[in-house]
């Protein structure tokens, strides 16, 4: 390779080229914004339609039915479902993995522009949304004053602290809850407004004739022009309760508004309740802008805290209950330690094989020249520094010291034998460049594969693949250039012998591997033998692991789903909520507890929410600061707080914002299909029989079948006919008395308050209250609604579930000390032996789904991952039998990678999947160091069974160096702890221990199968060149 001569005889060249690489390099770091996890498009598109006062029943019929029927044939869509209740359609389409998400949101759209017109015409428009990780909240936060209500300071709260935040860069939006205006109420009597003969419709629009101001346009005055305006606008309070409404029927004076109702500033109509450590709060909602540093965000909002803090009353606390940033900067924090910690551990192990400082800090330079190139690259290609890239730098860390250690080692044995260094240098890894270059390409082509795993999981491990790629192929370039230029300058003769008669002065340890060789291939079939029993062994190790999707990570959030029957009040469910928050206030891990009732402005981001449903969320310790995992905290709690009677269903999940995303599914979920409601809930009564019984079942939930009494006001067409009183006119009166609605504004304080009307609550509440409800006939004549109409209860669902196209009921579970593989065989066996109800049907969903359809991904991709090695090798050789000899090397990794998971506890996830794929490219690798070297020593004559000799011994050494760094490089991944070890240690230990087993068995029985594969062609070639002599000496 003439251009490593010229590197090697131009030094300022080499480093004015890594000077450059250096400086860009920097530049990239310091410029790359940072998060958890890549940026992440998920295929799902949500149509919401409101559809207010319809039925659960009326909604799927009229509004999901519709949807689905037309929505269904979009183009790429996988799978579509919906969710019908009262007012309100949500039909969620996920579509493929290739499938461009904003081309199929279009077509949605489009689609949609041409169904309207078939859609119930009081039905509001459907609104297209598109799932994004970057809307979920990076920082949580409550607002709480002791001993009062934090509510009645929502005015002073948005000028002090949520309007700052908003203005911090890269913050994209702040969002309260539990935090209702304030408006000024106008509760009317229901008698006194009988009494004085109006309706509610006709009082609302007394209010607002009388409380406005009205532009009248302009007037111009001896050449001076006048705006003109009629001003009426009550100034306050007081002036609108002594409004004049009409002259009264009695006496002179006049009817004002105090005379028909009580007039107060009040909070706006309750939907939620939310506590904070037993204070009322309001909880903050941060998300960041797609491009935003989420450490940066965090770090400006804890001084816009600070800073609120003291412009707000006296007492009033801002407590962060859940911060992204800091579960990222400890995991952040925790694989960079790894990797610092890595190429520790990998220039210690280079020092002690070669015991010299110069060649040790040679090869240790390689891991910053690549690392730094890798910043480069990931900025031009747009990536953040995330838990991904880390990771991949991670699993670097000891590799990209495998090509500079075989080069080095070349070089010195050359500079020992007496060479020119210069010359040495040059040849040296000219010399073993070829192979160089093998090894990184078999090493490339394994992970490029990874790029096309579908999904979530596809798309974060595709960034893997790719930082791994680039890190690797700068290691090849720093081990062909850099490597060589300072060898050819600092690397002096090591002082041991070296004879020219290509055999070599052996160490101990290296002599006591040849003579473990030497009887290795003096028994090939005892030593295949052997072999063959280790392959059976990792088959019976497969069958003994559990499997997993994606671990979770402990990120100090626990959360607690209560549900309780319909019509439960909010009070009724806080005071039963209390027995978990005060449980939970009592272990020492927990900084925090909140718990939340009711229905919230923000949707719930995905909850369930309504009056008979509390959330209680535990914030705890970050995990290097207490001793109990969150899950271990969550199972106490289960265990140890009796449940209370009026619990229907309880949930607890642990979860967090945005980062949790990631396995946030429930491990199973049973689905039941059907149509007959009746049927579904008696099936699903006996599914959850069944999945009690299954031993590691925990927090089963199903959806209930919840339906609530209903009140049905039926006109009576001859009277209200004869009256002239259509029933869009009796459905306004009945609607303004019992739900209210706002009709005008008061401005007090500087401050706009909203002006409602509404019956007053003792009205509301009483008994037939809606037949005492005034409505004005044609005539004039004031009558009641009980005169034209009557009353009938019933029952209708609240919720309605459908999946393509079918009625679904769900049951879902969390697991404790049972695989999730396990538990889903077992699930899947007691739905085969129970006997449900006719036309009901079955399919498992959650967690398990994607396992599957992940493992079915990445075994197919393991596959091809084999074959291109075996190609590379082929056409590296030019043979087709040397690559196959290399390859015995790959299902030993297997085996110490099981063994690893076995013995540590962990299942196979898949994250561990990814190491042993990660596995396959990095253990061919010393086998081909060794065959390449036996190849080259045979061309040279020297006989078949001392040139393996030779090749082990001189290529021990750099075998075990590779093999040591690389195991070194994750050995701090395997061992780690704290945030992101769930989820990424899996990986490391896979890796080590592939490894370290593959790399024993590989320096025995490749060897050997070399000998038995190359007498097979000699006996070959021999009984063909006596064939071809004894046809000669017949003729």
């Amino acid at each position: 390779m003439k251009w490593i001569e010229t590197l090697v005889r131009r030094p300022a060249l080499v480093t004015v080229i890594y000077l450059i690489l250096f400086l860009f390099g920097s530049y990239s770091f310091s410029k790359l914004p940072i998060d958890l996890l890549p940026d992440m498009e998920v295929p799902v598109v949500t149509v919401v339609t409101a559809y207010p006062g319809a039925s659960a029943l009326d909604v799927e019929d009229k509004l999901s039915k519709p949807l689905e029927d037309s929505l269904g044939a979009i183009a790429n869509l996988k799978e579509i479902a919906s969710t019908s209740r009262e007012n309100l359609s949500m039909v969620t389409l996920i579509f493929t993995s290739n499938a461009d998400i904003n081309v199929a949101a279009n077509d949605v759209r489009q689609n949609l522009e041409g169904l309207k017109r078939s859609l119930p015409s009081d039905a509001e428009s459907p609104q297209v949304l598109k799932f994004d990780f970057g809307q979920m909240p990076i920082v949580t936060f409550a607002i709480t004053t002791p001993g009062a209500d934090v509510r009645l300071l929502k005015n002073k709260v948005e000028d002090a602290l949520i309007n700052p935040l908003r203005r911090v860069p890269g913050v994209g939006s702040v969002m309260l809850s539990n935090a209702p205006d304030q408006v000024v109420r106008i509760d009317v009597h229901q008698d006194r407004l009988l009494a004085h003969g109006l309706t509610m419709s006709e009082l609302a629009g007394l209010v607002q004739a009388n409380n406005m101001n009205i532009p009248a346009g302009d007037l111009t005055v001896e050449d001076l022009r006048f705006s003109v305006r009629m001003t009426g606008e009550q100034k306050n309070i007081e002036a609108l309760r002594n409004l004049p409404l009409l002259k009264s029927p009695i006496g002179e004076g006049m009817i004002l508004l105090k005379d028909l109702a009580d007039i107060h500033l009040d909070l706006k109509d309750e939907t939620e309740l939310a506590y904070v450590n037993g204070n009322t709060t309001m909880l903050g909602y941060i998300r960041k802008t797609s491009d935003a540093n989420v450490l940066d965000v965090a770090e400006k909002s804890n001084a816009i805290f600070e800073q609120a803090k003291q412009r707000l009353p006296e007492g009033t606390q801002i407590q962060v209950m859940e911060s992204g940033a800091v579960f990222i900067e400890g995991t952040i924090t925790n694989l960079t330690n790894t990797a610092l910690t890595g190429g520790a551990l990998v220039s210690l192990i280079v020092f002690l094989f070669l015991r010299r400082i110069g060649p040790t800090l040679i090869i240790a330079s390689a891991i910053p020249l690549s690392i730094i190139v890798t910043f480069l690259a990931v900025y031009g290609l747009g990536f953040t520094l995330n838990s991904v890239t880390l990771i991949a730098l991670s699993l670097s860390v000891g590799m990209v010291v495998d090509n500079g250690v075989v080069a080095l080692e070349n070089i010195s044995r050359k500079i020992d034998e007496g060479m020119d260094r210069f010359q040495a240098a040059h040849e040296g890894a000219s010399e073993v460049g070829g192979a160089l270059m093998a090894s990184t390409t078999t090493t490339l082509v394994i992970f490029a594969p990874m790029m096309f795993i579908s999904g979530i999981v596809g798309q974060m491990f595709a960034q893997l693949a790719v930082v791994m790629i680039v890190t690797i192929c700068a290691s090849l370039f720093v081990a062909l250039t850099a490597t060589p230029a300072l060898s050819a300058r600092f690397i002096k003769p090591s002082g041991d012998a070296v004879r020219k008669d290509d055999t070599v002065d052996l160490k101990w340890w290296e002599q006591s591997y040849v003579n473990a060789l030497t009887a290795s291939i003096a028994r090939p079939w005892f030593t295949l033998i052997s072999a063959v029993g280790i392959a059976i062994v990792t088959v019976v190790l497969l069958g003994l692991l559990g499997t997993d999707f994606l671990p979770k990570d402990d990120q100090g959030q626990l959360a607690y789903t209560l549900e309780l029957p319909v019509g439960t009040s909010k009070e009724k469910t806080l005071d039963v909520a209390d027995v978990y928050v005060n449980a939970l206030r009592q272990q020492p891990e927990v900084r925090l507890v909140s718990v939340r009732v009711g229905t919230s402005a923000n949707g719930g981001m995905g909850e369930k929410e309504g009056a008979n449903i509390a959330r209680v969320r535990a914030s705890l310790l970050r995990a290097n600061d207490r001793d109990r995992s969150d899950q271990e905290i969550g199972d106490y709690i289960l265990a140890t707080v009796p449940r209370p009677p009026e619990v229907l269903n309880l949930e607890m999940s642990r979860d967090g914002s945005g980062a949790g995303a990631l396995g946030a599914t429930k491990p199973i979920v049973v689905e039941l299909f059907g149509n007959d409601l009746e049927a579904l809930e008696q099936a699903s009564k006996q599914v959850q029989d069944g999945m009690h019984q299954i031993t590691g079942l925990i927090n089963i939930a199903a959806d209930l079948l919840e339906t609530q009494p209903e009140l049905q006001i039926n006109m009576l067409q001859n009277q209200s006919a004869q009256m002239g009183i259509p029933m869009a006119a009796a459905g306004q009166e009945l609607r303004l008395a019992l739900n209210g609605a706002p009709i005008s504004r008061l401005s007090k304080d500087n401050q706009t308050y909203e002006v409602t009307l509404q019956f007053r609550k003792e009205d509301r509440s009483a008994p037939q209250s809606w037949k005492q409800v005034p409505i004005r006939s044609q005539n004039g004549m004031i009558t009641t609604l009980g005169s034209i109409a009557t009353q009938s209860e019933g029952e209708a669902p609240l919720q309605i579930q459908r999946k393509n196209k079918s009625r679904m009921l769900t049951i879902s579970t969390e697991l404790s000390g049972i695989a999730l593989g396990d538990a889903a065989t077992a699930v899947e066996k007691m739905l085969s032996q129970t006997d449900l109800p006719e036309d009901v049907t079955w399919a498992i969903g959650g967690a398990i789904k994607d396992q599957r359809e992940s493992f079915g991904d990445m075994g197919l991709l393991m596959g091809m991952g084999l074959i291109l090695v075996y190609l590379v090798m082929v056409a590296q050789f030019e043979s087709w039998t040397d690559p196959f000899v290399i390859m015995f090397s790959v299902p030993f990794a297997a085996t110490g990678a099981f063994l690893a998971l076995l013995v540590s506890g962990t299942n196979l996830s898949v994250t561990s999947f990814l190491g042993l794929i990660i596995l396959i490219g990095v253990v061919v690798n010393n086998a081909i160091v060794l065959i390449d070297y036996i190849k080259l020593l045979r061309d040279r004559g020297m006989e078949l069974i001392q040139a393996i000799k030779v090749a082990g011994g001189r290529r021990l050494r750099p075998v075990l160096i590779t093999s040591l760094t690389t195991a070194g490089g994750m050995l701090p991944l395997a061992l780690t702890t704290g945030e992101g070890e769930q989820l990424w240690g899996p990986m490391g230990k896979t890796a080590l221990g592939g490894l370290l087993v593959s790399s024993v068995v590989t320096l025995l029985l490749v060897p050997t199968m070399y000998v038995i594969i190359a007498k097979w062609q000699q006996r070959g070639k021999d009984n063909k060149v006596h064939g071809t002599m004894e046809s000669a000496s017949a003729k």
